[in-house]
């Protein structure tokens, strides 16, 4: 009697083997580029018909053709910021990060498998594939000694109320302060503007406010108060700088160290400078795209991220039938009341949740208190 066995052609998913007279078997293939075959005599040997059966053999004529050995691949995703932000938010440094992530490995498992009801799932050979590591690594940039760029950042200084007024402000403290060192030491040399110097005494005094000030008065101030914030910004910027190729030093030997960890560098800081701030862009993205592109490549994704912005990709990989799990680092330790776990909208979509507890990273030698987290 002729047979069929039906094998897909999708990297590991679980199909249906029709033997003999229309059992059925459920298996997970190991990475089989078999279509449909037509086969004179076969046999399907397999102890139990468990979504996580180990080994099969199938054999035609006596003679084993095809062996799929389940293990089940775990891969881990990584958004950079949100990883430094939460172990700077419990306090430690990490001196061992390939540690690091097989701790984190092996308490995910742990916890999976506890999530798992099999009676066999405890047997199943587990694989920590690989780690993607989502990074910054470039800035916006900016020739601050380049006229065009100095006359552009003073347009949006003179265009920005809040910023222009606080720098003003600084400008008349800064004057009132000269002015009560002139009056200390009269006979002093000072660098000061002359229109500044004529109102350094009635300044001092606090009998004049701003609004008291001629229109040459104001400008002088407010030429004063831009070079102040300028060269604030000129010290922010360059320290930014500095920080940036740290963290890529950092990041470069990490990945030279580690073959198991991929370092993605994907992310930009885009520079919003008069409020001296950063917003990081490209990382969300990536991550969520190499999420799903790699779906044939893991049964279960660990993510170490805080964005909601990732819950599509998390729903989409759930529903082609990966499991996803979601890292959570905590202060404390276990014994800790459990209110101290956040809520968040990924968690609740993630299948499971792995806490990481301060005390645990500390007593293992994975981090110690304090520091930058790199």
């Amino acid at each position: 009697m002729e047979k069929k066995i039906r094998i897909s052609i999708n990297s590991r998913c679980v199909e249906t083997l029709r033997h003999g007279g229309g059992e059925e078997a459920a298996v997970k293939m190991s990475d089989s580029k078999f279509t449909t075959m037509e086969l004179p005599t076969m046999e399907l040997v397999a102890n139990e018909t468990d979504p996580y059966i180990q080994n099969i053999l199938i054999f035609i004529d006596k003679k084993p053709i095809l062996e799929a050995s389940m293990i089940t691949r775990f891969m881990t995703f990584v958004d950079g910021s949100n990883l430094f932000g939460a172990l700077k938010d419990i306090g430690v440094q990490v001196s061992n990060y390939d540690g690091l992530y097989r701790f984190i490995f092996h308490k995910a498992l742990e916890i999976w498998r506890s999530r798992i009801n099999s009676s066999c799932v405890s047997q199943v050979p587990a694989q920590h594939t690989r780690v993607y590591w989502y990074v910054t690594s470039d800035m916006d940039s900016w020739d601050l000694t380049n006229d065009n760029t100095q006359r552009m950042l003073r347009d949006r200084f003179d265009g920005d109320t809040e910023v222009k007024s606080r720098w003003n402000d600084v400008a008349l403290r800064r004057y009132r302060s000269i002015a009560h060192e002139q009056e200390m030491r009269p006979n002093a040399r000072t660098n000061t503007n002359p229109t500044l110097q004529m109102l350094s005494k009635d300044l001092f005094g606090g009998t004049r406010s701003w609004m008291d000030l001629n229109w040459q008065e104001r400008y002088a101030i407010e030429s004063e108060a831009w070079e102040l914030c300028f060269a604030d910004l000129r010290a922010w910027y360059e320290n930014k700088q500095q920080t940036l190729a740290g963290m890529n030093r950092f990041y470069h030997a990490v990945g030279a160290r580690n073959d198991f960890i991929e370092i993605r560098r994907c992310g930009r800081w885009k520079v919003d400078f008069l409020h001296k701030g950063v917003v990081e862009k490209g990382l969300d993205t990536s991550l969520a795209v190499d999420m799903i592109g790699l779906l044939n490549n893991y049964e279960v994704a660990i993510l170490i991220t805080g964005d909601a912005d990732g819950i599509p990709s998390v729903s989409y990989a759930k529903n082609n039938g990966k499991q996803v799990g979601v890292i959570e680092f905590l202060r404390g330790s276990s014994q800790d009341s459990p209110s101290r776990s956040s809520a968040s909208r990924l968690k609740v979509v993630a299948d499971f949740v792995v806490p990481v507890y301060e005390h645990e990273l500390l007593e293992l030698a994975l981090a110690r208190n304090g520091g930058e987290p790199f």
